[in-house]
């Protein structure tokens, strides 16, 4: 089995998550309709190409520190660059009409993946921002690290809407 700390698919409301339960395992799509804050050290391992929704009525606070940053990760890195097979990577965050109030600061986000052969709908949140897919939303993401990420479009972030006024300041992409 997985040590550390399992989410499942669905809905999760108010909750925080610490180092002493790292790592935390994402299975199944997970959709944040309350505020889920991330301490600094937290290690989050999401599988098989599942997603972090962050809804109009959810928040996410993933503020860690230059020695204590938030990693977000695949949990199956073996097979990120055959592109022939969405496995390998994760469907990283998405910001879905959320609004204002969202944080990424000192945060590594990696092996995001959304460039499949044969898997590509342009434009859509299918097939762009491997690690960061921002539709009308303004999170800020700041002091952040953003590597070996692959989509379509916008490998590491990508910003659809109008009303898309995401803050991103002092991040490094690479890869």
């Amino acid at each position: 089995g997985l040590f550390g700390t399992v989410i499942y698919k669905g809905a999760i409301g108010n909750m925080t998550w610490t180092p002493a339960g790292n790592p935390y395992h994402i299975i199944g799509d997970i959709d944040i309709n309350g505020t889920l804050s991330i301490q600094p050290g937290v290690n989050v391992l999401v599988q098989n190409y599942e997603k972090i929704n962050v809804t109009a009525s959810g928040k996410l606070l993933a503020a860690g520190t230059a020695s204590l940053p938030i990693r977000f990760s695949s949990g199956e890195k073996e097979l990120f660059s055959d592109n022939t097979t969405k496995d390998g990577g994760w469907g990283g965050i998405r910001f879905l009409y959320s609004g204002n109030n969202d944080v990424l600061d000192y945060c590594i986000i990696e092996n995001g993946k959304k460039s499949v052969s044969g898997y590509y709908f342009s434009g859509d949140e299918n097939s762009t921002g491997g690690a960061v897919y921002v539709l009308n939303s303004s999170p800020s993401i700041t002091n952040s690290t953003f590597m070996n990420n692959n989509a379509g479009n916008g490998g590491a972030v990508s910003l659809i809407g109008s009303s898309s006024y995401a803050q991103i300041n002092n991040c490094k992409f690479e890869n």
